[in-house]
């Protein structure tokens, strides 16, 4: 299978080390490409995106990696976006001016207008209670809809290249404590989802960064979604979520495994300035 990974956080944003060190990490991985994805500003004062302004320098500061270790390994520049209805998303004119490779977009940010405050879907439990009680009133329900409707309309509006993350919101979700993926509600809002990337042609990534980090025992998205991806065409991109460079392919082999038993014998990848299917045996 093809090594790749274009879902890389770094020094710019809540990564550990500078690009320079993801690269060469890549290179002894003897990885294919690698493209940087760090967090675009979002409009609220926060330790885990880049900087207001950050973005040209972030994008120099790429191209010149990609410069430098051309001979040995393709780099991409990207960056992670929120979707904010209204607000920001992959398509924002800042994010578009930048000339970037590709774009990953993403589905973090609830705004609670009592408080004037975003909140983080996957942030700590505390905060998702908060989510949970105070926004959405104690409905379950209202808040995984929302999650995913947004998950659609970015998709629709924005076109990101790739959707990050699809099934984020069940990030604090372990043992079932707030909503059951077998219910039909929750397979009808996931599935409405996939019915507006499908129609965008955008991509859904398998991202393994909760296993790397511990924070969950299974790849978003879960295996039920990914045969749902599998039987609307949605082409899948295998990526990391690596804020540490020793965690560029972590999990990879096990990814690809289940993305066989749930139907896919492709992937896509970054190549050659295009995304293009490669085998994943």
């Amino acid at each position: 299978m093809i090594t790749t990974n274009y879902h890389t956080h770094c020094s710019f944003c809540d990564g550990r080390w500078e690009p320079e060190v993801y690269a060469e990490k890549a290179i002894s991985l003897g990885m294919k490409a690698l493209g940087f994805s760090s967090h675009a500003p979002i409009p609220q004062e926060n330790d885990w995106t880049m900087k207001p302004g950050r973005i040209d320098e972030y994008v120099r500061r790429i191209r010149t990696v990609q410069e430098c270790y051309a001979d040995d390994i393709e780099i991409y520049c990207g960056l992670e976006v929120d979707y904010i209805p209204g607000v920001m998303g992959p398509k924002s004119p800042e994010i578009e001016k930048a000339g970037l490779d590709y774009t990953i977009g993403s589905v973090h940010l609830i705004y609670d207008t009592e408080k004037s405050w975003y909140f983080a879907v996957d942030s700590t439990e505390e905060e998702y209670r908060h989510i949970h009680d105070e926004i959405f009133a104690g409905d379950i329900r209202a808040m995984v809809r929302e999650y995913y409707r947004r998950v659609g309309a970015m998709a629709r509006e924005q076109h990101p290249s790739i959707v990050g993350h699809l099934d984020l919101i069940k990030k604090n979700n372990r043992n079932a404590a707030y909503f059951d993926e077998s219910e039909p509600w929750y397979r009808d809002a996931v599935c409405g989802a996939l019915e507006e990337i499908a129609r965008s042609g955008s991509r859904v990534e398998v991202n393994t960064g909760a296993l790397a980090r511990k924070t969950l025992d299974t790849v978003y998205p879960s295996s039920w979604i990914l045969k749902e991806c599998r039987v609307r065409g949605i082409p899948i991109v295998l990526n990391s979520d690596a804020h540490d460079p020793d965690l560029l392919t972590y999990y990879f082999e096990e990814a690809g495994s289940i993305l066989l038993a749930c139907g896919y014998s492709e992937i896509q990848a970054l190549i050659g300035g295009s995304f293009k299917d490669f085998p994943i045996i």
